[in-house]
């Protein structure tokens, strides 16, 4: 099942290789981009039950690096270096404990918006 052109980077499951079912919820099923969260989603809990980075090719054949995040049976999958940056920071932290983040809006000097996370701490 897994592309050719995909590459794991880093993961929390376990066995992943024979769990073909997460692979697929985590790089192939219909998710949610985390660059178009609905306004209710930012600025909530989200536990993290697994993640996976990986790279893979778009749709225009260039290589990319995306990072899938599973919270209450939703992947939530960013493109944004600085998303996974600040995500893998939280994991390095974190270790083997489990935690949550929280999906924040910000405006880069350019105007774009972009979002990043941060550590539930409550």
């Amino acid at each position: 099942m897994e592309d050719k052109n995909m590459e794991i980077l880093k993961t929390d499951i376990e066995n992943l290789a024979a769990n073909k079912k997460m692979l697929y919820k985590m790089t192939q099923e219909s998710s949610k981009s985390i660059s178009k969260l609905d306004d209710e989603e930012l600025d909530k809990s989200h536990p993290v039950d697994a993640y996976l980075q990986y790279k893979d090719v778009n749709s225009k054949g260039n290589p990319v690096t995306l990072l899938s995040i599973l919270s209450d049976g939703t992947v939530y999958t960013a493109q944004s270096v600085t998303l996974q940056e600040s995500f893998f920071k939280i994991v390095e932290l974190m270790e083997d404990e489990p935690f949550s983040v929280i999906f924040t809006q910000g405006t880069a000097k350019s105007g774009r918006q972009f979002i990043d996370c941060e550590l539930d701490c409550t």
